[in-house]
């Protein structure tokens, strides 16, 4: 018997071509045997009540079909399956095989080998690293495959003419199905059959109870080809469908050609101050207000069909802090007459991206050790904090602006925002434009301004750490300036902080956490009617917990004539991104070009100024805003007021003294 168990495994396999021709043969079984030879004392009965399993039923009830026609069909399936994954090496070859260390899977089947399956001891014939192998096979095949190969194997190892040798007292004889269970060419029992093709008990039973009722056919589930009663009927998902394109018809941007590479329908692109959400939500209110008898697709199962039926229809994605430098190489390796021109600028372009993304990365750091900390102690030892002004907005605002308010120019409001990046929590700043250092809204992004809401900040929002990283927009004219730096070195002098680490990012690559706060604020924003200040608030408040709105309540300093009398500017601060502060070295700044260059000592003191005078100067003098012109109240009257809400014209443009 166990002469002949390497003859179904090669079966199974397609490689023994004996073996096919014993299979195909009408006058022998798969042993080679006629089929009057083959009986019931041609197996041991201990040997049969430990290494098989039987599945008894009334042999009224059994299912007939041609063996012939199954037989060439389930080599065809094994063959197919086999040859693509399991085939290419015979079934629990170890030739090769690199077992990375740790891996659970080997792990798993290395305990298992430690245990006994049965008295004979059927596993200890195998090495971990033949099992180890055929198992990763079997999960390189889908749960469809995997069915067919056991079907496959165990149709082979069947022998369905047995039957029981006595009757039962009560019903008719029954009739049985064995399997008498091999693996590699050696016979093992039913508890290693079952893990060595890694499936439980209930897996194997269900696929014999297959097998004898249905035959070597493909296990198909009950539910398949029926619809589900939750899907919606044609009607509802028609109706979806053009909804859709009627309202891409109506905001949509089309494109002339689909993206290059692509042969597929040219997109149509909605705004990208919509997303799936809103349109969903304009969806049910047109269904509303047409019949609201009728049943409405729910948000979930309309993205489906969106992306199921018109993929095309797209959002926008702003494009916004693109970087000039990239665009330049871009231009310049399009251009390109040499070769060695091609080849130099996509060098340089090349350095310039992995030097940006060296920026990037040190400021995800910067900001998930902050976290960290923060988490260990409830008064962190450092944080960090990440400052930017964002566009400014205008009042009033409608959901459904009026037409011609596009050519007018509204109240205008500053938003400049400071976001702990230890508690994901900003505060932003609202300024209106008759509360800035200058008239009609000027001087809103000047040193003065910065230093000053800084300074607010840190007073009243910080998290009173002693080492502060700070990472800001790389421009000139708002954040890297002399009166910036010149604050911060006055920090670490007066014992506000012992360091202060201020950082720039590449130009171009400046998107932050304190961007997608303000790109929060700017969805509120646009789904709100705001007519005043306090309506921007709520707009604030409204984007998300984390955002915390700041109207004006701090004191405008001069923080110039303070700065200008104590520091001198750092040479060629352009080039430098790094600068850092420290109360060990008053006076004194170490500044570097990039986040892995080295770094460089600069003195700032001028001459005759000592940490002591900078200690004892005052603090400068508070500078009041100077509010709007006549001029400028009289355009907000006559122009803008007009499409203000009633009750708010007197807020929002105020009549004339």
């Amino acid at each position: 018997m166990a002469s002949s168990q390497p003859e179904r495994f090669l079966l199974l396999e397609g490689v023994d071509s004996a073996t096919q021709k014993a299979l195909e043969s009408d006058d022998e079984d798969f042993y080679g045997h006629t089929l009057s030879e083959t009986s019931d004392n041609d197996f041991d009965e201990d040997t049969r009540e430990n290494r098989s399993a039987e599945v008894s039923e009334e042999e009224g009830d059994e299912v007939e079909y041609d063996p012939n026609l199954f037989e060439s069909t389930i080599q065809s399936r094994v063959k197919s399956i086999t040859s693509g994954k399991v085939s290419r090496t015979s079934e629990g070859s170890a030739s090769g095989v690199l077992v990375p260390v740790n891996d659970p899977l080997y792990e798993s089947i290395g305990r298992r080998l430690s245990e006994n399956c049965c008295d004979v001891g059927c596993l200890s014939a195998f090495s971990a690293e033949e099992i180890y192998q055929f198992h990763l096979n079997l999960l390189e095949m889908s749960k469809d495959e995997k069915s067919m190969l056991l079907l496959g194997k165990l149709h082979v190892l069947s022998n369905a003419g047995d039957s029981t040798s006595h009757a039962h007292k009560k019903g008719p004889k029954r009739a049985r199905v064995t399997y008498s269970y091999a693996f590699d060419h050696r016979e093992v029992c039913k508890r290693a059959f079952i893990f060595l093709h890694d499936i439980s008990e209930k897996q194997f039973k269900h696929i014999a109870k297959h097998l004898k009722d249905n035959g070597p056919v493909p296990m198909i589930h009950g539910n398949t080809g029926k619809v589900p009663k939750t899907t919606y009927p044609y009607e509802v998902t028609h109706g979806v469908v053009q909804f859709i394109k009627n309202f891409a018809e109506v905001h949509g941007l089309p494109q002339p050609s689909a993206r290059r590479g692509r042969a597929d329908v040219p997109p149509v692109y909605l705004p990208a101050s919509h997303n799936y959400k809103t349109v969903h939500d304009i969806y049910v209110k047109s269904i509303m207000e047409k019949d609201a008898s009728q049943r409405v697709m729910q948000y979930r199962s309309f993205v489906d069909v969106w992306h199921k039926c018109i993929p095309e229809v797209q959002f926008m994605t702003p494009r916004t802090d693109v970087c000039a430098v990239c665009e330049e190489y871009r231009d310049k390796i399009k251009t390109a007459v040499s070769e060695e021109d091609k080849i130099s600028f996509t060098s340089q372009f090349s350095d310039h991206l992995t030097q940006a993304q060296a920026e990037r990365q040190s400021y995800l750091d910067s900001c998930m050790d902050s976290k960290l900390e923060l988490k260990r102690n409830s008064v962190p030892n450092f944080a960090h904090y990440t400052f930017d002004f964002a566009e400014q907005l205008h009042l009033p605002h409608h959901s459904h602006q009026v037409g011609p308010m596009y050519f007018k120019v509204g109240r205008k409001v500053q938003l400049f925002g400071i976001c702990c990046d230890s508690n994901n929590i900003q505060v932003n700043y609202l300024v209106d434009e008759s509360e800035t250092i200058g008239k009609n809204g000027t001087k809103s992004h000047g040193g003065n301004s910065v230093v000053s809401m800084l300074d607010h900040y840190f007073s009243a929002h910080g998290l009173k750490e002693s080492v502060c990283y700070c990472h800001a927009d790389n421009c000139v004219g708002q954040n890297k300036n002399r009166f910036v730096i010149g604050y911060f070195a006055w920090r670490v002098i007066t014992g506000k902080h012992t360091q202060i680490n201020l950082s720039f990012m590449e130009v171009g690559h400046t998107r932050c956490l304190v961007d997608g706060h303000f790109g929060l604020i700017k969805k509120s924003y646009r789904c709100m009617d705001c007519d005043i200040l306090q309506h921007l608030v709520e707009a604030v408040r409204r984007s998300t917990v984390n955002n915390i709105p700041q109207i004006f309540a701090w004191q405008w300093r001069n923080w110039e004539t303070l700065v200008d009398p104590l520091f001198k500017p750092i040479p060629h601060i352009r080039k430098y991104h790094h600068f850092r502060f420290d109360a060990s070295n008053p006076g004194k700044v170490f500044v570097k070009e990039h986040t892995n260059s080295a770094e460089k000592e600069v003195s700032i003191f001028k001459k005759g100024i000592t940490a002591a005078k900078v200690r004892k100067a005052k603090l400068p003098a508070v500078l009041l805003p100077e509010g709007l012109t006549r001029e400028r109240q009289e355009y907000l009257y006559k122009e803008v007021r007009p499409y203000v809400k009633f009750e708010y014209q007197d807020i929002a443009c105020p009549p004339l003294d």
